[in-house]
C-alpha cells in the first residue's frame, strides 16, 4: 500500500484516500500474514481469468521458485521451451525433475521429443514418468513472441499431459479484455495452471485441477 503512494510521482491521484484509508487499517506491511484482502482479490483474479481459484505470492520470481517445485519432483519430467524465463529455468533445476528443452515454439520438435521420452521412459530403468509438465510462457517478453497456444492443446490432449502457462508479460496487454493469450486464443477451461504479474511486485497464480 505505501508502495503503491511512493510511486505516484503525479501528486495524491485519485486512489490516494484508499490507499491512506488501507494503511490506517492494515498498516504498511502484512508482516506475512494472510489478510482479507488477499482473499477477496484472489477471488476476483480467479473469477476474472474463468479459473476456479488463485493465489498470490509476493513477487515474480517466487512464484515459479514455489510453485513449479510443488508440481513436479523426482520421477517427473518437464519439457521447457528454449527461451522461457531465467525464473522457470531456475524453478525446474530446483525440483529435483528432469528436464528438456525444446526449440521456440516449433510443435514438430515438441512432438517428437515427447514420442521419444514417452517409449523411452525415465532413464536406467525406462520406468514410466510419474508426471510430465510442459512450462511455457504467454508473451516472451525479450522476443515479444505469443505462444503456439492451439498446437500445444493439441499435444496435451493427444498425449495425456500437464500444461504450465505464465502469463506474466500477456495478462492485461493481449486479447479483448486484457485476459491473456489463453483467454484470447482458447478456453481457460483447457489450462492446468498458469500465471500472471500485474504489477512489479506482485505475481498471481491460477490453476485447476487437470483432469489427466
Amino acid at each position: 500500500m505505501s508502495s503503491s503512494l511512493s510511486r505516484n510521482t503525479g501528486g495524491r491521484g485519485g486512489c490516494a484516500d484508499d490507499v491512506e484509508e488501507g494503511m490506517k487499517r492494515y498498516g504498511v506491511s502484512s508482516c506475512g500474514s494472510r489478510l482479507d484482502l488477499h482473499t477477496l482479490t484472489e477471488t476476483l483474479v480467479a473469477k476474472f481469468v474463468g479459473m476456479d481459484a488463485a493465489v498470490i505470492s509476493s513477487m515474480g520470481f517466487a512464484t515459479n521458485s514455489t510453485f513449479i517445485p510443488a508440481m513436479v519432483s523426482k520421477g517427473c519430467l518437464v519439457i521447457s521451451d528454449e527461451l522461457n524465463h531465467a525464473s522457470i529455468r531456475f524453478s525446474v533445476r530446483s525440483s529435483g525433475a528432469q528436464v528438456r528443452v525444446f526449440k521456440h515454439n516449433d510443435m514438430k520438435k515438441l512432438e517428437a521429443l515427447l514420442r521419444e521420452i514417452i517409449t523411452q521412459g525415465q532413464p536406467k530403468m525406462h520406468r514410466p514418468w510419474k508426471k510430465i509438465l510442459i512450462i511455457v510462457e504467454g508473451t516472451y517478453s525479450m522476443e515479444g513472441t505469443m505462444v503456439e497456444m492451439p498446437g500445444l492443446l493439441e499435444l496435451k490432449e493427444k498425449y495425456k499431459l500437464y500444461l504450465f502457462v505464465d502469463e506474466a508479460h500477456s495478462i492485461g496487454a493481449i486479447g479483448l479484455h486484457g485476459r491473456g493469450v489463453v483467454a484470447a486464443l482458447v478456453s481457460t477451461r483447457e489450462i492446468s495452471t498458469f500465471l500472471w504479474e500485474h504489477s512489479p511486485n506482485r505475481k498471481v497464480s491460477r490453476w485447476r485441477q487437470d483432469p489427466h
